[in-house]
């Protein structure tokens, strides 16, 4: 039998879960979210799930979001090995492993430089260089 993408869905949000050595209780209180809307989603009794709540989940659960939405192959081998130290760190500093790595993988804000300056000879003033 061929499992449907909700199914596989709801089995990986459920094993991420208790994976991450948490009770749908603590889960709720970390993402804000009522303890039976864990349980729904887990079930597949809800189909309303916002990809933040998903992005959430998987940072929580120490997942790729990709791996938790049924993507065949989303995990590489040191991805999983990352995964399953991070398992292992008591539930303090995984969450502060997850942030330390959600800082790193964010990417960088651009900084846009200051136009360069060049004095305008005939009027002894300042103005933006163009390029």
């Amino acid at each position: 039998m061929v499992m449907g993408w909700r199914e596989e869905f709801r089995r990986r949000l459920k094993s991420a879960r208790e994976n991450a050595g948490l009770s749908q209780i603590e889960a709720g209180e970390s993402l804000r979210r009522a303890t039976n809307t864990i349980s729904r989603w887990e079930l597949g009794k809800s189909t309303r799930i916002s990809f933040d709540d998903v992005m959430a989940l998987a940072a929580l659960y120490a997942v790729t979001v990709g791996w938790l939405i049924g993507e065949e192959g989303a995990l590489d081998l040191e991805e999983v090995k990352v995964l399953e130290a991070m398992r292992d760190l008591p539930q303090p500093d995984r969450r502060k492993a997850i942030v330390a790595v959600s800082d790193a993988l964010r990417p960088e804000p651009i900084h846009q430089s200051p136009p360069l300056l060049r004095v305008a000879e005939d009027q002894g003033s300042y103005q933006a260089d163009p390029g």
